[in-house]
């Protein structure tokens, strides 16, 4: 959040983001209790969690910025290294 949001932003902005984390892995839960009747079904089931997961992903490394193109803030105009440079040392 640092580096898109305007500092009065950044917790607002960081709370959305970790809320939504548990949002879905507690609709995970309630799916997977409601769609898996029988131990047969789990593998169908996880097989749908590694598709979306995989789409998901997909869609936010075509559609997501290191950062945007001016910085929201003065803190913000820090350089925290860059996407291609992280991904390139794994």
């Amino acid at each position: 959040s640092a580096s898109w949001f305007p500092e009065e932003e950044r917790t607002l902005a960081t709370s959305i983001a970790l809320n939504a984390n548990q949002l879905g892995v507690g609709c995970a839960f309630i799916v997977g209790a409601l769609w898996v009747q029988n131990p047969s079904q789990v593998s169908n089931y996880f097989s749908l969690l590694s598709v979306l997961s995989v789409a998901a992903y997909v869609g936010c490394v075509c559609q997501l910025e290191d950062a945007p193109p001016t910085p929201p803030s003065g803190s913000s105009r820090i350089m925290r290294g860059t996407m291609e440079w992280s991904v390139r040392d794994l």
